[in-house]
């Protein structure tokens, strides 16, 4: 039966052929059905053969698909740890941890950081391991390098270095370490001497680091449309990969871990987003807009609105922003008729911020429920936003100020959530406010990326007070430092009617 495109369930996976206890094909129908053993539980599976070869190599969507299996997954524990191209703001580790759905995630990332600094912070790493079982697993996925490589032998300083930290990882309990290899780079003038020790490192990492047990090299010296740095198709600044590395490197990841664990892969889907501009009184007045992308992009105006790089509307008139990535941006929005579009091509935003609310400027208003990149969403009352957070699971603030059209139901994915401000708009339930304090006493014990620890819920009149549970939960987070009651942090401020 060649060519049969269907498959569910995890064939034999991460189980091999040699756990196979029973195989019988009939061969008719070319159906396998399959009884295996995983510890002392087992496991049913049928598989459609994809061949009509009498020979069989276990190879999944090669020789055969999946449709169906009793099977239990693979769950995964991941932390993430190296320089800017891991931290939390940057598109690789937020596409990584999107893909991946990991039960728990940590990021330890320090952009500008070194092998050094990432030794010094191990112990705050490895304090987010996990006690193993059969289908729990730690894994640790690494990128650094690129701030210790640069004059004459750091190549094999850094890489020793390195194999020390990947070392006490291993024996620390991350039973499996993925590290990328240093992709190439001209920033700053760098020249044949950095890439002589980029080769010194990397070739290291192939031939040594891959030897310990546990360690996988994430090679990407293997793909030639990375290899030119001055592509900005590949590199944002000759230096940070652009959306397509980001998705070749992603993609080394993920076949390793649908090899090794068969965690549920939801694919990066990039989109666009359009946000409508709307003219109130007169046209005249200003708002400001502020955004963070991880890739350089071109945002765009039509019909009578207008970017202006300063809050007197007076210099730089353009229907188009060109932003350079990397940081917060800045641009005031001007719109004399109608309604206009804004056009933010990609799904790379990070920051979004409408910032003040002068008489007769403009509102800007759109759905954020699929802008997954999203980390800090504040908004003034001269914004129309609707939608869902419930799988914005990057945000760590969300404040919203008059806009009644977001919806709270659900913020337990939100682990970074540390500053929720919802203020004059919506009205609240009381069992809406119930649900919201029990998610934040889900994740209290999370760490943060911010140090803030605010909760108001006040909304609009008519919205409900805590009952219950919800009030039990509302004290005990009053009297809470997350995480774990650390005294290094503050008690959480929180606020309803």
């Amino acid at each position: 039966m060649p060519g049969i495109g269907i498959g569910i369930g995890i064939g034999v996976g991460n189980l091999g052929i040699q756990s196979w206890k029973q195989l019988f094909d009939d061969g008719s129908t070319y159906m396998r059905k399959v009884v295996r053993m995983q510890g002392v539980n087992e496991i049913y599976s049928v598989d459609v053969r994809l061949t009509e070869s009498p020979g069989f190599n276990g190879v999944e969507n090669i020789d055969f698909v999946s449709i169906y299996s009793n099977a239990v997954e693979i769950e995964l524990n991941l932390a993430l740890d190296g320089h800017s191209f891991m931290s939390p703001v940057g598109a690789l580790s937020r596409t990584i941890i999107l893909e991946t759905t990991p039960v728990k995630y940590y990021n330890g990332a320090v952009g500008g950081s070194n092998i050094a600094n990432s030794i010094t912070r191990a112990p705050v790493l490895d304090s987010h391991l996990i006690t193993e079982t059969p289908t729990y697993k730690n894994a640790l996925v690494v990128y650094s390098g690129v701030n210790d490589v640069s004059a004459a032998g750091t190549g094999l300083t850094a890489y020793n270095l390195f194999k020390t930290y990947v070392e006490d990882r291993i024996a620390a309990g991350w039973s499996n370490v993925f590290a990328y290899t240093m992709t190439p780079t001209t920033m700053g003038g760098a020249g044949a001497g950095v890439e002589a020790e980029r080769n010194i490192f990397n070739g290291l990492l192939r031939t040594d680091l891959s030897t310990i047990a546990g360690v996988y090299i994430l090679d990407t010296d293997t793909n030639a449309a990375m290899n030119n740095p001055d592509d900005e198709s590949y590199y944002i600044d000759k230096l940070h990969p652009a959306r397509l590395s980001v998705n070749l490197m992603v993609g080394m990841l993920i076949s390793k871990f649908t090899t090794m664990y068969k965690s549920v892969i939801t694919p990066f889907v990039d989109h666009s987003n359009t946000f409508t501009i709307t003219k109130t009184g007169d046209g005249t007045g200003i708002t400001g807009l502020q955004l963070h992308s991880a890739q350089k992009m071109t945002v765009t105006l039509d019909g009578a609105a207008k970017f202006y790089t300063d809050a007197a509307a007076t210099l730089n008139e353009s229907s188009n922003w060109n932003m350079t990535g990397q940081a917060v941006e800045s641009r005031y929005i001007r719109c004399t008729t109608g309604v206009c579009n804004l056009v933010i091509p990609n799904n790379e935003i990070g920051h979004l911020a409408i910032l003040g609310s002068p008489v007769n400027s403009p509102t800007v208003g759109g759905g954020i429920s699929d802008m997954n990149m999203l980390w800090y969403f504040q908004v003034s009352d001269k914004s129309t936003f609707s939608g869902s957070v419930a799988n914005l699971r990057f945000l760590h603030t969300i404040s919203p100020a008059g806009t009644s059209g977001i919806t709270y139901d659900d913020l337990s994915k939100l682990r970074d959530l540390s500053n929720l401000n919802i203020g004059a708009l919506p009205v609240l339930t009381s069992i809406q406010i119930n649900k919201i304090l029990a998610d934040f006493i889900l994740n209290k014990d999370i760490p943060k990326t911010q140090t803030t620890r605010i909760i108001t819920i006040t909304g609009a009149v008519g919205t409900g007070a805590p009952t219950g549970q919800g009030a039990t939960d509302k004290g005990i987070l009053a009297a809470y430092r997350t995480p774990l009651n650390d005294g290094a942090y503050s008690l959480w401020t929180v606020t309803t009617r």
